[in-house]
């Protein structure tokens, strides 16, 4: 048999090609060309203008109107709308319909509707119900209303990401997004100082190595080994030197292969590392922030100030008014002098990608804290945190952080930066809004939006600590 056409469909057209099934209720016009190994499933209707290509399936309740072009291999799920006629009037016809081409390989979902006069690129996808109004590009995901590109479908080397740190939650949150949105398509190397043992993201990372503390000065050497044998791509620190580290591994520019790392500037590194560095940054900028004092530095005796390290996080933080006596204890590198403010403190997370012009950001407070660790917060939005956010994100040309604010004389003060994302971002994730995901796709040249839901009230997280069972 050539070809076959269910008996209660009507089939005008003898141009069609061996092994395709045309199913019941369907309706094709004289002019029409159907490749070979075609399927027209129940209810689809083409025009005399239509030219089908080989082993292409259309499922049911699609119309194709005068000026389709569709290539071999193409996949239309059931109910995609297509349009000939940007303009459409009653009884008013254009000289010309307009065309549109679905290349090859290319596959379209449920319920979309594609404009006229488009082009679908070859193997390209279209997410179910979107509504596309350009062109789509070759080997692209495109999903939404309007369609907007996710990320490319090229088949690719497997990319090799490096998480040092290992043993923070940031790590394990980082890892755990890798996990969720790519799966084994990403090789996941983690170290830590710590042994494997010690290390919980170990579990879940396809690899792990215990390096020299990276205070050490063999830390940076080991580091260099590993990125150079395990050929790895993407390098994600979570302790602030380390950041610093890797932004001076990315100047110096040491391999053959392009390390992708969330912060490429020393100088940024360092100004988020050290606090006096942050608030002198801040004060250029025009933005809000606590006066500081260098330890060696005159302090007043009118203000309420407190004794902070100059570096690291989690800061021990002392009240000068009880301890004025033992200012010359510290030195000038160890700790700094700084306005004090009000709680609460808040912390903001911040997704930015200056290519695609897409920012986004939430404020979380911490209402519980249990050993250092956040078990309940609160997120929220607020008008004068996001513009500052914003800022900060273009003058730091960082696309994922976070920093702090606190209050005075009812204005909000920005405390501290980090130039990463922290471990109880995974609150914000909990609501929705996956920073870690938004991070890497930032990173890998793709779309951070699919991994944001609209934030649209007030929300509360809580957090229960989980056990995992390491030498088994």
């Amino acid at each position: 048999m050539k070809y076959s056409i269910h008996p209660k469909s009507d089939v005008y057209t003898d141009q069609i090609g061996e092994g395709t099934y045309i199913w019941q209720y369907c309706v094709v016009l004289q002019g029409a060309k159907i490749g070979k190994n075609c399927n027209l499933n129940y209810n689809v209707f083409v025009e005399d203008d239509v030219v089908i290509g080989d082993n292409v399936t259309i499922k049911s309740g699609v119309q194709l109107w005068d000026g389709m072009r569709i290539s071999n291999n193409v996949f239309i799920g059931p109910n995609v709308t297509f349009i000939n006629d940007n303009n459409p009037r009653s009884k008013v016809y254009p000289e010309k319909f307009l065309q549109t081409k679905i290349e090859e390989g290319a596959s379209i979902g449920a319920g979309c509707i594609i404009l006229g006069g488009l082009t679908i690129g070859k193997n390209s996808l279209i997410g179910a119900g979107s509504i596309v109004t350009k062109n789509i590009p070759d080997d692209e995901l495109w999903i939404g209303s309007p369609a907007r590109f996710v990320r490319k479908l090229r088949k690719q080397k497997q990319r090799t990401v490096l998480l040092s740190s290992a043993g923070t939650g940031t790590a394990f949150a980082s890892v755990m997004a890798l996990r969720r949105n790519w799966g084994d398509s990403i090789k996941t190397i983690t170290v830590d100082s710590n042994p494997r043992h010690l290390v919980t993201s170990s579990i879940i990372a396809d690899k792990f190595i215990q390096v020299p503390l990276n205070s050490d000065i063999k830390f940076k050497k080991k580091l260099t080994e590993i990125i150079i044998e395990e050929e790895v791509d993407t390098y994600i620190p979570f302790i602030d030197h380390e950041i610093w580290v890797g932004a001076k591994i990315y100047e110096e520019k040491l391999f053959s292969n392009k390390i992708l790392v969330q912060a490429k500037n020393s100088e940024i590194a360092e100004i988020c590392d050290d606090k006096y560095k942050t608030f002198q940054f801040l004060s250029d900028c025009n933005i809000l922030t606590p006066r500081c004092y260098l330890i060696n530095e005159p302090i007043g005796s009118e203000e309420d100030l407190i004794i902070k390290p100059r570096r690291g996080f989690g800061s021990c933080i002392e009240k000068l008014s009880q301890n004025r006596e033992k200012l010359s204890e510290y030195s000038v590198e160890s700790h700094i002098v700084q306005q004090e403010c009000e709680k609460p403190e808040i912390t903001v997370d911040v997704c930015y990608d200056k290519s695609r012009n897409y920012f986004n950001y939430i404020c979380r407070e911490r209402l519980e804290t249990k050993s250092g660790v956040c078990t309940k917060a609160r997120l929220f939005k607020d008008d004068k945190i996001e513009r500052t956010a914003l800022i900060l994100a273009q003058k730091l040309d960082l696309s994922s952080f976070c920093f702090q604010v606190m209050k005075h004389k009812q204005e909000w003060l920005v405390t501290d930066i980090n130039a990463r994302l922290g471990a109880g971002t995974a609150m914000s994730v909990a609501a929705g809004l996956d920073f870690f995901s938004g991070m890497f796709a930032i990173l890998w040249g793709e779309d951070p939006a699919q991994y944001f839901r609209p934030f649209e009230k007030e929300t509360f997280v809580t957090r229960q600590y989980s056990e995992f069972v390491m030498n088994l």
